[in-house]
């Protein structure tokens, strides 16, 4: 009865819908804890008390850090002539691939990733 309260996380093969194509992504799901760390490191307490939660910063290091791989190549450059897979890439290089992704595919893999998409039964722990 209790494990409705619980959403299981770790490694997951999420399906994408890009402009009618339909691909899989893999992608670490993070714990709560490993949220946590990432907002505290993206979160700043001003002298007034009021707090500033550097989000853009925070959502590429979510992606960065929580996508294991890509089924497409990525590129590495920003003047797009370089490409690679997302497993081979460098810390560096996925930052530029994540600057340079199209921000509605973006923003579909983040939605995994914040856990604000449709969780499947079997993934609320049904």
């Amino acid at each position: 009865m209790s494990k409705n309260f619980f959403i299981k996380r770790g490694e997951k093969k999420v399906t994408i819908d890009f402009e009618g194509d339909e691909f899989l992504i893999t992608l670490k799901i993070p714990t709560n804890y490993d949220h946590d760390l990432l907002m505290d490191e993206f979160t700043e307490l001003s002298p007034d008390d009021s707090v500033n939660i550097k989000a853009p910063e925070l959502i590429e290091e979510r992606l960065i850090r929580f996508i294991i791989d890509l089924p497409f190549e990525i590129p590495i450059s920003e003047e797009m002539v370089k490409f690679k897979n997302w497993q081979d890439a460098t810390y560096e290089e996925k930052r530029i691939a994540v600057r340079l992704m199209d921000p509605k595919l973006r923003d579909k893999i983040n939605s995994h990733l914040a856990m604000t998409s449709e969780l499947s039964g079997d993934e609320k722990g049904k």
